[in-house]
């Protein structure tokens, strides 16, 4: 995909910012473009917010240098700043900036999206507040992934992407039943290795509750359950007890990984209701 419109992210595209937003298109290495609204966690937590870039207009008075630095002979000068070339004009007017924003420097990030639950890099089309077209707009200077060449040229179409392309393995947990009556193992995958993880629980919703390690998807009174430690593997078991006077309720569950650190990380949340 190489051309964008200003009116990308709006209502014309299905896009109401209050959920994510749907895939516009596909980039030249396959992997998918989204409109400007994504999940506040890359894990897929959180709020729905708006997906701010990491690039910036530079501080600069004259086009003599590059964003990296590379000072330019006379002969390569852009043109003058002015009303006719003002700032923003041209792609070596901006610099990144990591963490400056949500996304990384090819204008995407690797996440959860609704579509792929287990994770992707996805690409996002950025506007700022006002709802204007945003630099880099679609694609970075560069593409994520590898630039398939059947992609382009007369004839090209798009092509999945290599099957040597790294998965997304997200940070989970799961029930293995969800019945009263028993026993039932709850499991965890994905988690960093050898870690300590506790899983915290709600019986009151998932509105959203903020933790040092991101929005947890749960509502308080939230409790905890006795800590577990992660395999070589990074997967853990429990054994739970599912009496019968949970039956039809229904449980909000979501795991931290590393408490009390500043590696913590949490899981994708999930939802149970007991039979």
């Amino acid at each position: 995909m190489i051309g964008y419109s200003t009116a990308i992210g709006l209502s014309e595209f299905g896009d109401d910012s209050i959920d994510h937003s749907p895939i516009i298109g596909w980039a030249y290495d396959g992997n998918p473009i989204y409109g400007p609204y994504g999940f506040a966690n890359a894990n897929g937590t959180g709020p729905v917010v708006r997906m701010e870039t990491s690039y910036r207009i530079r501080n600069i008075t004259d086009r003599h240098t590059l964003p990296d630095g590379t000072v330019l002979s006379q002969n390569e000068w852009g043109p003058p700043i002015n009303n006719t070339y003002p700032l923003g004009a041209y792609n070596e007017d901006y610099e990144y900036v990591a963490n400056l924003g949500h996304l990384n420097e090819y204008n995407g990030r690797m996440c959860v999206t609704p579509e792929y639950p287990q994770g992707t890099f996805a690409y996002f089309s950025t506007r700022d507040a006002a709802g204007i077209a945003e630099y880099p707009y679609l694609v970075g200077p560069n593409y994520y992934g590898v630039l398939e060449t059947a992609n382009t040229g007369m004839g090209g179409g798009h092509l999945p992407p290599p099957p040597s392309a790294t998965d997304y393995a997200p940070f989970e947990l799961g029930l293995s039943q969800s019945t009263t009556g028993g026993n039932s193992q709850l499991a965890i995958a994905g988690a960093p290795s050898n870690t300590t993880v506790r899983i915290a629980y709600s019986l009151a919703g998932m509105d959203g509750i903020n933790t040092p390690y991101g929005v947890a998807a749960l509502s308080m009174p939230v409790a905890l359950l006795p800590p577990m430690q992660s395999n070589a593997q990074g997967m853990a078991t429990m054994s739970v007890n599912i009496t019968p006077n949970l039956s039809g309720v229904t449980v909000y569950m979501q795991a931290v990984s590393n408490p009390g650190s500043a590696t913590g990380m949490l899981s994708l949340p999930e939802r149970v209701t007991i039979l």
